[in-house]
């Protein structure tokens, strides 16, 4: 069989024929072997990109419920913080008016003491008074006034 333009359809059978087996042994030993390391691979990465979805997704959650808790601490903590502010005013208050009362008694006790010694005072002087005017009286009894008068005149005219 001799074809025009020397083609021989026998050596290109052949090479149809070759070409086909190396195409199926490359197919089994390279192409399958590769695809199914890639298929695995791929499988790998997504399963790691789902896990580490799942856990962002885990952490927001979490991180969402540690911020409820915060806010409930804050708001509990606010709470308490106003409720001692109130203790403590009241208690701020009770110990005023305590040291009002304890003034109030100071000042009082104060004032009876002055008015004591105020009374032993005026007591006192009362009876100075009255001595001195019994003894003025005395001098004005036994003595003569004129000659009072005098000795008074004399001692000023020795001063001088």
């Amino acid at each position: 069989m001799n074809i025009p333009l020397n083609i021989d359809i026998q050596q290109i059978l052949l090479h149809l024929i070759n070409f086909a087996i190396l195409f199926i042994i490359l197919y089994l030993v390279l192409y399958k072997p590769v695809k199914k390391f890639l298929a695995k691979r791929e499988q790998y990465y997504a399963d790691m990109d789902q896990a580490a979805k799942d856990k962002l997704a885990a952490a927001e959650a979490t991180e969402a419920e540690y911020k409820l808790r915060m806010e409930d601490a804050e708001k509990e903590l606010a709470a308490k913080r106003a409720e001692m502010l109130k203790a403590i005013d009241a208690e701020a208050e009770a110990l005023q008016q305590e040291a009002r009362i304890k003034a109030e008694q100071i000042i009082e006790e104060g004032r009876r003491a002055a008015q004591i010694e105020h009374d032993k005072i005026i007591e006192e002087s009362q009876d100075e008074i009255q001595q001195l005017a019994i003894e003025a009286a005395k001098k004005l009894v036994t003595d003569d006034p004129y000659e009072q008068f005098l000795g008074l005149a004399e001692e000023g005219e020795g001063s001088r």
